[in-house]
């Protein structure tokens, strides 16, 4: 494992992508190779305050955050964080037009993925 940001002396680790990572960040916490800290699932932001974790914010609905430390049973305590849901682009400033190019461009990554050809009928 690589170490943790200096300034906080914790790790942020990112738990999407490859399996192995969080029960090994576990195993890693509770044998006291590494300090506790925090887990993020894609679409989670962790903004801190000096050293203190002020909020975790998400992008996606259902995107989870974690954090992690040394404790009894198991070694490790890990306690699930509520990110706060940041609104969706639409309510952030996006004008209809944007909004309406995004809604076209994924339904026509869905069609293609379903086997249709994504082109739009005249």
């Amino acid at each position: 494992m690589e170490p943790g940001n200096p300034a906080l002396d914790r790790y942020v680790l990112e738990l999407d992508g490859e399996a192995h990572r969080r029960p090994r960040y576990r195993e890693a916490v509770a044998a006291g190779e590494v300090p506790g800290g925090f887990g993020v699932e894609d679409g989670v932001g962790l903004l801190f305050a000096g050293r203190e974790l002020a909020e975790a914010m998400s992008s996606r609905p259902r995107a989870r955050a974690y954090r992690s430390e040394r404790g009894e049973p198991d070694g490790v305590v890990e306690t699930a964080l509520t990110p706060l849901r940041l609104p969706a682009p639409e309510r952030a400033g996006v004008s209809p037009e944007v909004s309406e190019l995004r809604r076209t461009s994924l339904a026509r990554r869905h069609a293609v993925a379903r086997g249709r050809s994504g082109r739009l009928r005249p």
